[in-house]
């Protein structure tokens, strides 16, 4: 828990970009370090790094028949280097040894390039709702692991 604030201010960092991309605005401009610490305790974060800079950051929650991502961060200057692509296939390994064979997560529609960065990486959508603070939409992405090891 003690990379908390860590995590914290690489994924505020990053949502700064939404703010303005977003109707809705993200509930990540509202969370604290205390709600992050309060996600770890249910699985854990990541976090990478550029030798001894922290670049990125992401959550997840381990439910009891998938792993929850959540918060995928990378600072702004590190984006579109491959950063996200690691964190994400990271997580594969955390499934896989946690005994679960499906990631899940949620996009919004009004981001296209995140949803094209997870389609790209075999999640497909398996539901879309309604934002429930206003006018956007959410897909729901699961991505399917297979029964042998991630590489």
């Amino acid at each position: 828990m003690e990379d908390a604030p860590l995590v914290y201010g690489i994924m505020m960092q990053a949502f700064e970009a939404y703010n303005t991309k977003l109707a809705v605005p993200s509930s990540a401009n509202r969370e604290t370090v205390e709600d992050v610490v309060e996600v770890m305790k249910q699985g854990g974060a990541l976090l990478a790094f550029d030798k001894t800079t922290a670049i990125g950051s992401a959550r997840y929650i381990l439910k009891p028949d998938h792993l929850y991502v959540g918060r995928v961060s990378v600072l702004p200057a590190y984006r579109k280097r491959g950063i996200g692509l690691a964190l994400m296939r990271y997580f594969e390994h955390i499934a896989f040894y946690n005994g679960h064979r499906e990631i899940r997560l949620g996009v919004r529609q009004s981001l296209p390039e995140n949803r094209q960065f997870y389609l790209k990486l075999g999640y497909q959508i398996t539901s879309i709702e309604p934002h429930p603070k206003g006018n956007d939409t959410i897909l729901w992405m699961s991505l399917k692991l297979a029964d042998s090891s991630p590489q």
